[in-house]
């Protein structure tokens, strides 16, 4: 085995370890099963559309239509390989952990394609971002879709273009905002590479595609499906506004729980992403340009969403910016930040994840508890493979708490 695949694989190996280590910390907390995690957050909802395949979703779970399949079809997979020998709990859990620690190596290369010290600069992604770090550690289909989305960068930066189409083309299937990729892609191609070619269209078209075949399934698997925004409305009732009027309102009305940072690491976290839009476009390869405006067609959308819950969830939402923005801070810092200062930033940086999801993560699921009992029987049910749909119009309101900020 060569060096390079020797560091490739001590990056995944090392990722996968901290995944779980966080992971067992939250549970050993609140004194749970490591499994039984895997049903909180939205892991009840990707549990029963994996245990519907291999012909996802059904009538009697309308409320479960607008998640998409390719978490859930990763799980289920994991029980095809593995019957009977892994619960679904466990599976959804390694579902988020090996792409999360993938997602490691994945961005050693994409540092490598743009000339970025490519090992401190894998470690720090992982590391320098709670919400990132968090989510890879538990129940979430982010950490596949960011996979396929470094994936789509690599591929796009390399000059195949069917490549950058297919991996974007699946990303839509693991997280639906994914779509808005196709922006950067499109500025790359047609703008920057001046390519106005039918045969580019066509590659172009591909995600559309794809998100539009889905939706045709879900029109005949489903006959009574609404549409997507009508269907998710049972979850998060959300319309456009005027960019960050949400935040704005939210921040000044001090709806933020305070269990944890969250309002710290929201608005540092918009700071920081504007900042990297500037710092991209200053960079001097117009071909980089893509960067800064991968995070403007994530983050702009996302910052212009009414309702509070969308804000209070916005570290989340707007994850898929954080490759992009990181590289093009890395981009510039990484040869400043070397050898021992690099090691030191990443064991400070780890070191408040961690300290973040160790908060985070049983506040979460403590709440998430207390407002959706019937999560104790997904809990009972975590080795059965019928689905168990859920009628949530039926149950209290799942919206986030709205704790004052004293």
């Amino acid at each position: 085995m060569s060096r390079e695949r020797r560091i490739l694989a001590g990056l995944f190996l090392g990722a996968l370890c901290a995944e779980a280590l966080t992971a067992w910390i939250a549970t050993r907390e609140i004194g749970m099963r490591l499994s039984a995690l895997g049903v909180y957050f939205d892991g009840h909802l990707y549990l029963e559309i994996a245990r519907s395949f291999p012909l996802p979703y059904a009538d009697a779970g309308l409320d479960y239509l607008t998640h998409a399949p390719g978490y859930p079809a990763l799980i289920y997979l994991g029980r095809w390989l593995t019957p009977d020998a892994i619960n679904w709990g466990a599976l959804a859990m390694l579902a988020a952990w090996i792409p999360g620690a993938a997602c490691v190596p994945a961005f050693y290369l994409l540092c490598k394609q743009v000339g970025a010290p490519p090992f401190w600069g894998s470690i720090l992604f992982f590391l320098a971002n709670p919400r990132w770090f968090t989510l890879s550690a538990t129940p979430h289909p982010e950490p596949l879709a960011m996979l396929l989305a470094i994936a789509f960068a690599i591929a796009y930066l390399r000059g195949s273009l069917p490549f950058a189409a297919l991996w974007l083309s699946l990303a839509v299937w693991v997280r639906f905002p994914a779509l808005l990729l196709i922006a950067p892609m499109a500025f790359g191609v047609l703008l920057v590479r001046g390519a106005w070619t039918w045969r580019n269209f066509a590659f172009l078209a591909c995600p559309v595609l794809a998100f539009g075949l889905f939706h045709a399934y879900l029109r005949w698997r489903a006959p009574e499906f609404a549409g997507f925004f009508e269907t998710h409305s049972v979850f998060w009732e959300t319309d456009l506004v005027w960019p960050f009027q949400t935040l704005w309102r939210i921040a000044s009305e001090n709806l933020w729980p305070k269990a944890y940072p969250f309002f710290e690491l929201t608005y540092l976290s918009v700071a920081f992403y504007l900042v990297c839009v500037l710092l991209g476009f200053r960079a001097r390869d117009r071909a980089l340009w893509i960067f800064p405006v991968w995070i403007l067609a994530i983050v702009i959308p996302h910052v212009s969403l009414s309702g509070t819950r969308g804000a209070l969830d916005f570290t989340r939402l707007v994850v898929l910016a954080w490759p992009a923005a990181f590289l093009i801070l890395w981009r510039i810092s990484g040869k400043i930040v070397s050898g021992p200062a690099a090691g030191f930033a990443a064991a400070i940086l780890g070191a408040l994840s961690l300290g973040y999801a160790a908060l985070s993560v049983p506040s979460a699921v403590s709440w998430q508890a207390r407002i959706t009992p019937f999560l104790r029987q997904s809990i009972r049910h975590i080795d059965k493979d019928e689905p168990r749909w859920v009628d949530f119009r039926g149950l209290p309101d799942v919206a986030a708490p709205r704790t004052r900020r004293n």
